[in-house]
């Protein structure tokens, strides 16, 4: 039987109950049975089954199968010869009143580079290591580690996590989306759950409509197919929207604080950094706020199409249509012109740095080109 999962020898059985189960040096088959089992393989090639109920099953040193069976169960798997074959339901993921993300389903904890197979929902990488991460078919969580991931949900409605390590994430088709939990400015919720990290990471959006989140690092994120939302983080960013009607945001959020000498004008998620933003074919929607305080570049805003988002109950033109004659250009004190671009200055922040938005080969804004409610 070498190279074989046996089960010649006598298993080792669980009871209706909550078992712990261990194994030994040999090769040894642990059967869960009822309830909430843990079941340990130990050294050699085990064979674990954990019956019904939510069961732990930890294959230990050698190649191991893992077989789940009813509820949702949690595999740990450290040997590239370990096999996990789920028998269960098929589930997808909820979110509770908090907005915390949580998933109901299968995962695999693994320290390998490492594809979901059927019937599994959620893969964490562990440890440090460069690892790669793929999804499946089923609407997937995927977590990346402190080293440099690449990560693709593949089909299906993903939500994927870089954590550390400059990661490549690919949201595959599907909408993939909503890590994290907020309101914008419109009072709408939104979730986000193409997300970064703490790295400087390249994050693909795909088809579907997908919201994308560089974090600390300096991002570049590509929208794709679809109408997706991209917020760059800190860092200095490339933001570009790609197909569809997108939105891009160029700041961090804050709902709350005003300038002391000046309007907040929302929010928006390009953050701390110097951000390039390319909206791509369709309408695109540009958003800042009060806390916005880097040099950012819109390279291609269409009059007529794309918008300047600002919070509602503010009036823009009041602030800065400086000489009254309903267009916003170089005449206008916080704008200028040069090289057929038009920039906008901001208010100095509390550190005395003036943030600015050039638009490149615009030279003017009418009110039509800004979004406002209220």
């Amino acid at each position: 039987m070498t190279g074989q999962w046996s089960m010649l020898a006598k298993p080792i059985l669980g009871t209706s109950g909550n078992d712990s189960l261990s194994g030994t040096d040999a090769d040894d088959t642990l059967i869960g049975m009822d309830g909430l089992d843990t079941l340990f393989g130990g050294a050699g090639r085990d064979t674990l089954l954990g019956g019904d109920g939510r069961d732990i099953l930890i294959g230990g040193t050698g190649a191991d199968l893992m077989v789940g069976g009813e509820g949702n169960d949690r595999y740990y798997v450290d040997d590239p010869g370990d096999r996990v074959v789920e028998i269960g339901p098929p589930v997808s993921f909820d979110r509770p009143p908090s907005g915390d993300l949580y998933w109901v389903g299968d995962s695999v904890t693994t320290t390998l580079s490492y594809r979901l197979g059927t019937g599994i929902e959620a893969l964490v990488l562990d440890g440090s290591a460069d690892l790669g991460g793929w999804g499946n078919a089923s609407d997937n969580y995927l977590e990346g580690n402190s080293g440099a991931n690449q990560l693709s949900g593949e089909a299906g409605r993903d939500r994927i996590r870089g954590r550390g390590g400059d990661d490549v994430i690919f949201g595959g088709d599907g909408d993939d989306g909503w890590t994290h939990q907020y309101e914008d400015v419109f009072g709408d919720t939104k979730y986000y759950g193409l997300e970064g990290g703490a790295g400087s990471d390249t994050i693909y959006g795909g088809l579907g409509d997908d919201g994308l989140s560089g974090g600390s690092g300096n991002d570049i994120l590509f929208g794709e197919d679809g109408n997706d939302d991209l917020i760059g983080g800190l860092g200095d960013d490339l933001l570009i929207g790609g197909d569809g009607d997108d939105r891009m945001y160029l700041s961090a959020y804050d709902f709350t604080s005003e300038p002391e000498d000046g309007p907040s004008l929302g929010w928006d998620g390009g953050g701390a950094g110097n951000d390039t933003l390319i909206g791509g074919a369709g309408r695109d929607n540009y958003s800042f706020g009060s806390t916005w305080n880097g040099d950012d570049l819109i390279l291609d805003f269409t009059r007529g199409e794309d918008v300047i988002d600002v919070r509602p109950g503010y009036h823009l033109w009041e602030w800065f249509d400086s000489n009254g004659d309903g267009v916003l250009n170089g005449a206008d004190e916080r704008f200028s012109v040069a090289d057929g671009s038009l920039t906008m200055t901001w208010y100095a922040d509390t550190t005395g740095r003036v943030p600015s938005l050039t638009l490149l080969g615009v030279t003017e804004l009418t009110p039509v080109d800004f979004l406002t409610s209220g």
